[in-house]
């Protein structure tokens, strides 16, 4: 379910610094796909197409990768994905533990 209280991606990057862990949902299926146009990522039913530069987000967010400033901190200085996060966690497809 949405949440009342949104993240924001400063919020959230600064969560994931302090701790927090990202889950995937139990009920959100991650799937993604390579179309011409990129790679789209599907998540709790919703399409994300995926520009170039955020190519690698698919395979990180749909593997078994733990989601956590360690694995994540390589990418959370690009604005695209520091903004994907947050609109994934606002829609319940990842949990913020």
């Amino acid at each position: 379910l949405p949440l009342d209280d949104p993240y924001t991606p400063d919020a959230l990057v600064a969560a994931l610094a302090e701790g927090t862990t990202l889950r995937r949902s139990a009920v959100a299926y991650f799937a993604y796909t390579e179309h011409d146009d990129g790679p789209h990522l599907f998540a709790c039913g919703a399409d994300y197409p995926l520009p170039p530069p955020l190519a690698f987000a698919a395979p990180l967010l749909t593997g078994t990768t733990p989601l956590h400033a360690e694995t994540l901190a390589p990418h959370l200085n690009n604005p695209a994905f520091s903004s994907l996060l947050p609109d994934l966690a606002n829609a319940g497809c990842l949990l913020v533990a």
